[in-house]
């Protein structure tokens, strides 16, 4: 059988179980007998984004973190490898010749995040999105002032440009014929995708999946590329001929959720009454819910997400708001998602001021109200993209989607043609339910898809253990950079047993 050359490009170790999943594929690539390249950060990374993004939560600066997290990384990284059982070569993720290159950027694109996002390399590389989605995900701020951060954008360009022309020099060197990567979306997994794209080899993207016993692949395009997203889940639908099961399972995903079960992330449900809403409801009045969505997480994913409407979710939230207040005979509750807290200050306080119209009543993401009681309750249900939005099309309520989201693509909700229509849809008390919806296709998808780990262990969505080794609680006090191939040869003798 002919082997392939694989390049499996590892960049977030320290973010737990994408590591692991960088181990996984390894390792089953390394048993199937192919030749296996290994690409890490050997602290190449100027502007690492795991520094980063623990320098903003911690509100420290990046010199102060480095150095402890550069020995962290490298030792989880060795261990990790030394784990895998065959043989492999491991090189830098930036080739020699890059390292010391530098790509000097035109400021002029840095003046806002419009013009962040025409920032192109080589036809190819969408590096202007890619920088704005890793920059945006740092400070959970989807209206970030980009030129604040000139300096750490400058510097993650370097990156981006490095990484991108080393990942096309090493898909020569090597002859790779596949590549996996994970994301995909943040500033440099973004260039191993792209530069594979512009060399014409295939990329598989890993990611989550339906739970955390398993991992998603996508070949050649992000989870969050709609279209693609869109095929995948009639794909997987039609791939499954026994049309009760997946019925069941497709609706096993809506009541799990309800039930407060969520397998592939954490759970928001856990400080709810289930059994509580608002104390000013009225039964009386035609109630409408809008679950919001976390704005930041997807204001910088690729020109397919613009919102066709608004300019924002907060430019529509308070368009709906503004509506509802002249309707007397109505009443808006906004449910805030809850990840809304981690977001910038400046943002939040802008949205708590929808609490000024009347008919409004704006519900924190804290809030012990029930999400489920508000949606069963509702007479009608508005989304920008929550999953709440497909939710309500299977529990059979009107809805009406305002933005983009994984489902867009999908029959169930209502799909506004323009802004006049939105305003005719909402102060439509009859509004009727699609007459053929997908909510089951998709609810299958999400609750099935991936691959089950076979060497990694999980315990839940971030913890777990490679080959029985906790690889996020490794010590580095004595560190001390191993000889790799031994490490992995007395692995294998001791795996044997051979003395």
């Amino acid at each position: 059988m002919m082997k392939n050359n694989i390049g499996i490009f590892s960049t977030h170790a320290l973010w737990p179980s994408h590591f692991e999943t960088d181990l996984e594929l390894i390792q089953q690539e390394v048993d199937l007998g192919n030749k296996v390249i290994v690409f890490s950060c050997d602290s190449c990374i100027e502007q690492c984004e795991l520094i980063w993004n623990k320098s903003v939560r911690h509100n420290k600066s990046s010199d102060e973190l480095r150095t402890n997290m550069c020995r962290t990384c490298q030792t989880k990284q060795l261990t990790g490898l030394s784990l895998i059982i065959g043989n492999f070569q491991k090189e830098s993720l930036i080739i020699k010749e890059e390292q010391l290159k530098t790509y000097p950027i035109d400021e002029s694109y840095l003046a806002n995040s419009s013009t962040l996002k025409q920032l192109v390399i080589d036809e190819h590389y969408l590096v202007g999105w890619s920088m704005l989605s890793s920059i945006i995900s740092c400070y959970r701020d989807p209206f970030i002032d980009v030129i604040t951060y000139k300096t750490e954008l400058s510097k993650l360009y370097q990156d981006c440009s490095r990484v991108y022309y080393s990942t096309k020099a090493y898909i020569k060197k090597h002859q790779l014929q596949k590549l996996y990567v994970f994301s995909g979306r943040l500033s440099y997994t973004r260039a191993v995708l792209d530069a594979a794209k512009a060399m014409g080899i295939d990329c598989f993207v890993h990611e989550r999946a339906s739970d955390f016993t398993k991992y998603s692949l996508f070949k050649n395009h992000t989870v969050h590329n709609l279209t693609k997203l869109t095929e995948c889940i009639h794909e997987h639908w039609n791939s499954e001929k026994d049309s009760d099961h997946k019925h069941k399972l497709g609706s096993q995903f809506y009541i799990d959720r309800e039930n407060n079960i969520i397998g592939s992330w954490s759970t928001f449900l856990d400080l709810q009454d289930p059994s509580l809403l608002p104390s000013n409801w009225d039964k009386q009045k035609h109630n409408i819910t809008l679950f919001t969505s976390s704005e930041d997480e997807f204001m910088s994913i690729s020109p397919e997400w613009d919102n066709p409407f608004f300019k924002s979710q907060l430019v529509g939230l308070n368009f709906v708001a503004n509506l509802i207040s002249k309707q007397p005979n109505m009443h808006l509750y906004i449910r805030v998602h809850p990840n809304t807290k981690l977001m910038a200050k400046d943002y939040i306080e802008s949205l708590y001021k929808i609490r000024e119209y009347n008919n409004v009543t704006l519900i924190e993401f804290d809030s012990n109200i029930s999400s489920y009681q508000l949606l069963k309750g509702s007479n009608k249900i508005i989304t920008f993209g929550s999953t709440m939005g497909m939710e309500a099309v299977y529990w059979k309520k009107p809805t009406i989607l305002l933005g983009k989201t994984l489902y867009s693509y999908l029959k169930g909700p209502t799909y506004p043609k323009d802004v006049n229509e939105i305003e005719a849809l909402i102060l439509n008390e009859n509004l009727p339910l699609a007459t053929e919806d997908e909510a089951v296709k998709f609810g299958y998808f999400f609750r099935t898809y991936g691959n089950l780990f076979k060497y990694y262990k999980p315990t839940d969505y971030k913890s777990g253990t490679f080959k029985g080794v906790d690889l996020n609680n490794i010590q580095h006090k004595d560190w001390v950079k191993p000889n790799l191939l031994l490490r992995i040869k007395n692995k294998v003798i001791k795996t044997l047993k051979i003395k």
